[in-house]
């Protein structure tokens, strides 16, 4: 029961951030989501379902992150 909570938790979020993305920007959010990612993966060590979810959302990300995120400072 607790897996489906902590997932459609986590679902809710990632609607929320994409939501909010208009007032905050893209770029913004898609901090926010690969944050969420990584935080959903280490997650998954105890929840595996919930940490599948996580990795899912940082291959997502993964194309568009270098352009956006990864261009220099701390995220380099």
């Amino acid at each position: 029961m607790l897996r489906d909570v902590l997932a459609i938790t986590v679902t809710i979020v990632i609607l929320a951030v994409w939501a909010g993305s208009l007032a905050i920007g893209f770029q913004s959010a898609l901090l926010m989501l690969t944050l969420v990612g990584f935080a959903t993966a280490v997650i998954g060590v105890f929840r595996p379902g919930v940490g599948l979810l996580g990795i899912a959302m940082l291959c997502t990300v993964d194309p568009i992150s270098p352009a956006y995120l990864l261009t220099g400072g701390l995220w380099r």
